[in-house]
């Protein structure tokens, strides 16, 4: 599953994707409705969009598992690997610019930033929220 935080906004095409396409996946999609411009081909992903129910995309899964020369359809863009790579890389600098914009608005508004660090369990915690600030 690939899922865009913002469904309804055309060209919010983000990594989600491209990770499970590089990572040889068929990824069942939800996002904009013209994501087939971003991808290297048109069918290498299944989009929600295309089926009226849950149901109807839970049929067509089984239907897909019990027809592996339908599915292999899916996994032709796999013969083009380089296409993936340069759109990975773009859609990580927006990543970055993404976050520098946010950082550089917060400190222009001055917002404060929580303090967060990593914890001993491997997962970021936020440990003071009131008094984290951006450093100057």
């Amino acid at each position: 599953m690939a899922l865009e935080n913002d469904v309804e906004v055309d060209d919010w095409v983000t990594e989600k994707i491209f990770h499970s396409l590089s990572a040889g996946c068929v990824p069942v999609y939800y996002g904009p409705e013209n994501v087939n411009l971003f991808l290297p081909c048109k069918d290498c992903m299944i989009h929600v969009r295309d089926f009226g129910s849950v149901k109807e995309l839970a049929e067509y899964l089984i239907y897909l598992d019990n027809n592996p020369e339908v599915y292999r359809r899916y996994l032709e863009y796999k013969g083009r690997p380089m296409l993936l790579k340069p759109m990975l890389q773009a859609s990580k600098r927006f990543s970055w610019c993404a976050l520098c914009y946010e950082v550089s608005m917060m400190k222009k508004t001055g917002v404060p930033l929580p303090k967060i660090e990593w914890s001993k369990d491997n997962k970021w915690v936020i440990i003071d929220q009131e008094n984290g600030t951006l450093p100057s």
